[in-house]
């Protein structure tokens, strides 16, 4: 369900104002007023009957309930059923209007590119190397990802909206309610606008990549200003986290250890720390990553973010697949949270 007092209309309105001038996630003058609407107090008691919903339950045996209910405590679904069977101990309750309801999945590793180009196809008969394969190939994913970070500045505030909207409807329909973003080929607010719209919960980012690493070179090579993308994580956390929507906080994140300068790494450390909010980074999820990181920076890529104070249990680590036993051991120690996407990180195990 989108919040009432945040309309399409108002979107609208907002992305042909600004659509005549360039608009990143540092000039955010126009959004201030976002910071007070939709304050939506919560009783962390209150039972709340949800009646007459198409429920889609997204379990294994596609359950559907086509006449029924949800019991709410809190924020914690408690119970659920068919019309004719619905409890008598509750606070409150909403005429679902037949609409549909979706479980509520969690998608914490997600990027918002809908513009990039894909070709996948619905068969491997033609399947082709990958930078991602035979271990991955470094330069060439450093050299891409900071293409990647660069693309959202290209759009503009109604381009990267209507992009999201499409993108996170999609996410939607497979039932998942909330993202986790990692970094994406969008305006950071563009997604959270989007979200909004949507109803959706979102943990929106600025993808942070500021060096690659050349085969043949024994220092990175710079190829974004880290100060740039660090004001851009400082606006972020500024508008976003903690939104009074109660939808949208903020994740900065990192590509990952071979794609961050020590300075980069050490802005993360500061500025989560100061702002004590989560962050995300794709740690050891390839296996000639740690041949690489080690010849440039003298550590392995969770020996790296060990040593600049990033390992703590704000971190989101993605694809963490190539760590030594001792390594693992320690994640473990600091209660590091750890995702992983079993059918890409078999795919990627499978071709190297």
């Amino acid at each position: 369900m989108a919040c009432s007092c945040l309309s399409t209309q108002r979107f609208a309105a907002l992305a042909k104002a600004m659509s005549e001038q360039p608009f990143g996630s540092n000039q955010v003058s126009e959004l201030n007023s976002l910071k007070a609407v939709c304050k939506k107090p919560h009783d962390e008691n209150l039972k709340t009957l949800i009646d007459n919903v198409f429920i889609y339950t997204a379990d294994l045996n596609n359950t559907v309930i086509s006449d029924g209910w949800v019991l709410i405590h809190g924020k914690q679904i408690v119970a659920l059923g068919k019309q004719g069977e619905q409890p008598t101990d509750f606070d409150k309750k909403v005429d679902g209007g037949g609409k549909l309801m979706l479980p509520g999945l969690v998608n914490p590793h997600w990027h918002e590119s809908f513009v990039a180009p894909n070709f996948e196809s619905p068969d491997d008969c033609n399947l082709e190397p990958t930078a991602y394969s035979n271990g991955g190939n470094i330069a060439a994913l450093g050299s891409m990802f900071g293409f990647i970070s660069t693309v959202g500045d290209k759009l503009t505030l109604d381009e990267g909206l209507a992009i999201a909207r499409w993108s996170m409807w999609t996410q939607l329909r497979s039932g998942t309610t909330a993202l986790g973003d990692l970094g994406s080929a969008n305006k950071a607010d563009s997604m959270a606008l989007a979200a909004i719209d949507l109803g959706m919960r979102l943990r929106v980012s600025r993808w942070g990549s500021d060096v690659m690493l050349e085969a043949d070179k024994a220092s990175p090579t710079i190829i974004a200003d880290t100060q740039l993308q660090t004001e851009d994580w400082l606006s972020l956390i500024e508008t976003w986290d903690n939104h009074s929507s109660g939808l949208i906080g903020a994740m900065p994140s990192v590509m990952g250890a071979f794609g961050s300068s020590d300075k980069q790494l050490e802005a993360l450390a500061s500025i989560t720390q100061q702002y004590k909010v989560p962050y995300a980074t794709h740690l050891a999820p390839l296996k000639n990553e740690r041949r690489e990181v080690e010849r440039v920076f003298g550590l392995s890529p969770i020996a790296r973010f060990d040593a600049m104070g990033l390992l703590t249990d704000k971190l989101l680590a993605v694809h963490t697949a190539y760590a030594s036993e001792s390594e693992y051991q320690r994640l473990i120690e600091l209660r590091i949270s750890v995702t992983h996407r079993p059918l890409w990180d078999a795919w990627r195990v499978d071709s190297q």
